[in-house]
């Protein structure tokens, strides 16, 4: 069936407008069909809406019939007109029909020895299809070779597709296991960097946290340095000024001692001379006497007091302790018939002790030994005014040992104390 669009208006002042009506479909001549059957078409009416309607016909072309279509049937405005209805599948125009002459069914353009053709040219059929359907009264030509030409082209065309297909199947097939190898790998490596990046997030953490217990060491140790410094820093100034003072004392300390000291040798050279020498008698050498035990050491001194002033100053003061002890033994062997030994008085007087006997044999044994001990205390508090406080010196001990063979029948033995 063809479908075919109608359209009728009617004239207005200043236009047109839709027609109100009928359209009656008649066809003309009865026809046979390709397997010999007489066919009767049907007519029918059908009605305009807003002065329009769409109907399905059936072709005429190689029927031999055409249709009859009464405009506006029944009206005044009553119109026949007798038409071809080609085969197509598009919709076409009523007005587009083909009029042909109801006796003999040839188009009107032929008939009253018209000679007037109307024809066109495609290039294959595919096109010649599509001006036949748009100019349904016109003939349309078309080659066969270019027919051919394009059906060779197609069919080719055909064929590199069905092998571009084909191709593309097994190449999808390779890249569909390719991609399937490269998301098992990737899979594996998204869960060792996962894990990896559990790993690593914790060592970040544990670093931090040693970071911060390190940044926490540093600065209490800082702090405890600058104070350690800052209290180094006062104690070496107290000890160097304590360190001075005290170097002063001594050197005023030292200075006294040897003056004491340089006193106490002048009175001992003058009581030395003070004493009368007296030679001894010469008797006959003897044997060699024999060395005398070491003396004894002396005591220590007491170490030196510190005395405060009355105004409540603490004042520097030098203590000098001196302690000394003396103990001298002579052996002397003299075999002659008298000797004579003579030794001053320790005491330091002027008057010499002498002792004088006879007899053949004379020994006498001298050690001395001298323990001297000095002690010097100084105030740490600075003071202009040094307060001395200096001890004697102890007198001196003397011991003589004597001692004579018990073989000896006489001899001479002195000794003094």
């Amino acid at each position: 069936m063809t479908n075919i669009h109608v359209s009728i208006r009617v004239p207005v002042d200043g236009g047109t407008e839709a027609a109100v009506g009928r359209l009656r479909f008649s066809p003309v001549r009865r026809h046979y069909d390709a397997a010999k059957n007489v066919v009767v078409a049907q007519g029918f009416d059908i009605a305009l809406a807003d002065g329009q309607a769409t109907v399905d016909l059936l072709p005429t072309s190689n029927n031999g019939f055409v249709w009859r279509v009464t405009e506006l049937a029944d009206t005044p405005q009553a119109y026949d007109r007798y038409v071809e209805v080609p085969e197509s599948e598009a919709l076409l125009e009523y007005v587009d029909l083909v009029d042909v002459d109801p006796k003999t069914l040839v188009p009107s353009a032929l008939v009253d020895n018209s000679d007037i053709l109307k024809v066109r040219y495609a290039a294959d059929s595919v096109e010649a299809a599509a001006l036949s359907a748009q100019f349904p009264n016109v003939l349309v030509f078309f080659g066969e070779d270019g027919t051919a030409t394009m059906l060779n082209e197609t069919v080719a065309f055909a064929l590199r597709a069905r092998s571009e297909a084909e191709d593309a199947a097994v190449a999808a097939k390779s890249a569909a296991n390719e991609s399937q190898t490269v998301a098992n790998q990737s899979a594996s490596i998204v869960q060792k960097t996962t894990q990896d990046a559990a790993a690593v997030a914790a060592k970040t953490d544990e670093v931090g946290r040693l970071s911060a217990a390190a940044v926490s060491y540093a600065q209490t140790a800082t702090k405890r340095a600058d104070e350690l410094v800052d209290g180094m820093g006062t104690q070496a100034a107290s000890v160097e000024t304590a360190a001075t003072e005290a170097a002063n004392r001594i050197s005023e300390s030292v200075s006294d001692v040897e003056s004491k000291a340089s006193t106490a040798a002048a009175a001992i050279d003058a009581a030395a001379a003070s004493v009368p020498t007296v030679l001894p008698e010469t008797g006959e050498t003897g044997d060699g006497g024999e060395t005398g035990d070491a003396g004894e050491t002396g005591e220590t001194g007491d170490a030196g007091d510190v005395t405060v002033p009355d105004d409540g100053e603490s004042q520097p003061e030098t203590e000098t302790g001196s302690n000394t002890g003396t103990d001298t033994g002579v052996d002397t062997e003299t075999n002659t018939e008298t000797g004579t030994e003579t030794e001053g008085d320790a005491d330091g007087d002027a008057n010499a002790d002498t002792d004088t006997s006879v007899a053949p044999d004379t020994e006498a044994d001298k050690t001395t030994g001298t323990d001297s001990e000095e002690t010097t205390d100084m105030n740490a508090d600075a003071d202009v005014n040094p307060d001395s406080d200096a001890t004697a010196a102890e007198p001196a001990e003397t011991e003589t040992k004597d001692t004579t063979p018990a073989d000896e029948a006489d001899g001479t033995d002195a000794k003094e104390a």
